[in-house]
C-alpha cells in the first residue's frame, strides 16, 4: 500500500472529510468492499497497537495530528499496556432528517479497568454505519467502522512563541502528565513510534533541580532590585 503525503497537494488542502462524508462515501465503500475507492485508509487491528504507534502506520502523512483507520467491527478495545473507554454517550449523525449513523468517542487509559488511568493526549471517534443496507451483512459486505485517531498537543506548545519553548518548562509539563510509571505518552523521536523508556525518578529530579534553580535565581534577583531600591532611597 503506497503512502500519500499531503505535501503532493496545493497549500492549505487537508484531509478533514465531515462526518457525514466519513458515512455516505468512506465507509459506504468499504463495508461494501469497493477496497480500492478507500484504500489510502488503512485497515488494521487498532488493538494490536498502542495509541503513539498508530501514527507511523497511517498511509495519508501528514502533520494534523488525527489519523483515520478502517478496524472490523466489534473490535476489542483492550492493548498491551491499557485500554480505550467510552465517554458520553453515543453522537447521531444525520443525512438531511435520516439517520445515517453513530458516533462514540473513546479514550485512551492506561492499565486495567476500572483502576486505569485516563491518557491526556489520546482520544479517537467511533463512526458506525446504521443503515441497513450497510450493516455489513449483504453479499459482498464486511461489517467494518472508521476510526478517527487524535493526539492533543501539549498546552505549554499553545502558550509559546515557537522560537522562545522553554526545555525546562516542557519537561516539566511532560513530568506532570505522566499516566505511566515506565512508558511516556508521546511516542520517542526515533522513527520507530516506540515509547521512551526512562527513569521516573531521575528524570523527576532533574526536573525539579532544574525549576528550583530558576527559582533561586529569580529570587535573587528580586532581593537584589529590592536592596538597589533602598540604597537608592538614601
Amino acid at each position: 500500500m503506497r503512502e500519500i503525503s499531503l505535501h503532493s497537494l496545493p497549500l492549505g488542502l487537508r484531509f478533514r472529510p465531515t462526518d457525514e462524508e466519513v458515512f455516505n462515501y468512506y465507509l459506504m465503500h468499504k463495508i461494501s468492499g469497493h477496497h480500492e475507492q478507500v484504500e489510502f485508509i488503512r485497515e488494521i487491528d487498532i488493538c494490536k497497537y498502542e495509541p503513539w504507534d498508530l501514527p507511523a502506520l497511517s498511509t495519508i502523512k501528514t502533520i494534523d495530528l488525527q489519523w483515520f483507520f478502517f478496524c472490523p467491527q466489534g473490535w476489542n478495545r483492550a492493548t498491551n499496556t491499557g485500554y480505550w473507554s467510552e465517554t458520553g454517550g453515543d453522537q447521531k449523525i444525520e443525512s438531511g432528517n435520516k439517520l445515517i449513523g453513530m458516533k462514540k468517542t473513546l479514550v485512551y487509559h492506561f492499565g486495567r479497568a476500572p483502576q486505569g488511568r485516563r491518557s491526556s493526549r489520546w482520544w479517537m471517534y467511533e463512526y458506525r454505519a446504521t443503515s441497513k443496507h450497510l450493516d455489513g451483512t449483504l453479499p459482498g459486505q464486511s461489517p467494518f467502522v472508521l476510526c478517527r485517531l487524535f493526539r492533543k498537543e501539549d498546552e505549554i506548545y499553545y502558550l509559546m512563541p515557537k522560537d522562545l519553548k522553554m526545555q525546562t518548562l516542557v519537561e516539566l509539563g511532560d513530568l506532570l502528565q505522566i499516566s505511566h510509571p515506565v512508558r511516556w505518552e508521546c511516542p520517542a523521536i526515533d522513527g520507530h513510534g516506540e515509547g521512551v523508556k526512562a527513569s521516573r525518578g531521575h528524570r523527576s529530579l532533574a526536573v525539579l533541580l532544574r525549576v528550583a534553580a530558576v527559582i533561586v535565581v529569580f529570587s535573587l534577583l528580586g532581593y537584589l532590585s529590592l536592596k538597589l531600591n533602598y540604597i537608592s532611597a538614601y
